[in-house]
């Protein structure tokens, strides 16, 4: 019976291998998780700044918003997502975002899907984070607009 005891030879091993394998691959999901989620808060915040200073600055209202939209479709696809995936909305404190010293509201939503969910399962588990963000610009009082 004790020479079976005293006869672990490479026990511990298999056992450091395993408990090893089963702590790593959750903490390296993790890292990615919260990788993509701090891509996407970034990508946010990028994209709500610079279209408020896009219609801060803008001459048309039109064409801004196009603009805007531009803006958005660029940090969609630089992230890896569709353009649906990336929500831009724009409010004006007057009835136009060109007016002088108008406030523009601007809030961008992505849906950022948490990594290595395959597709099939995806629609399944709610496998996606909405991450928001806001900026606020002031429309230049001083900028010659066109009729």
């Amino acid at each position: 019976m004790r020479e079976r005891l005293h006869d672990e030879n490479g026990a511990a091993v298999i056992e450091f291998v395993s408990i090893t394998v089963l702590l790593l691959i959750p903490a390296l999901y993790l890292i990615a998780t919260l990788f993509s989620m701090q891509a996407a808060t970034f990508a946010a915040e990028g994209t709500a700044r610079e279209v408020a200073r896009i219609m801060s600055e803008a001459r048309s209202e039109d064409s801004a918003r196009a603009h805007a939209q531009a803006v958005a479709q660029m940090s969609a696809h630089d992230l890896g997502l569709d353009a649906d995936d990336v929500e831009l909305s724009i409010t004006c404190s007057t009835a136009s975002c060109t007016d002088p010293k108008a406030y523009i509201d601007v809030v961008v939503t992505v849906d950022q899907p948490l990594p290595l969910i395959p597709m099939f399962l995806a629609d399944r588990l709610g496998s996606r984070v909405s991450i928001a963000a806001n900026a606020v610009g002031v429309a230049n009082p001083y900028l010659e607009r066109g009729p």
